[in-house]
């Protein structure tokens, strides 16, 4: 389980997502991967945002990791 810290991040982040602040929900996403690279709703997020971008590649990499992560949550 994720600590709080990092819940915290990936809700300010997911904030920053919906007004459209890709970069900061971005750089608070990936925080939250240096902690710990197997964060499936950080990979997740991290996938729906390349997408919004239009990375589409990078997208499928996140959300590939995240299902190979927990088949059952991604």
């Amino acid at each position: 389980m994720a600590s709080a810290q990092s819940r915290k991040a990936l809700e300010r982040g997911w904030a920053l997502h919906q007004k459209g602040d890709l970069a900061g929900a971005e750089r608070l996403y990936l925080s939250v991967l240096r902690r710990d690279a197997g964060d499936v709703d950080a990979l997740q997020l991290l996938g729906l945002l390349n997408a919004h971008r239009g990375n589409l590649g990078a997208a499928g990499q996140h959300f590939d990791r995240a299902l190979g992560l927990d088949p059952a949550r991604a």
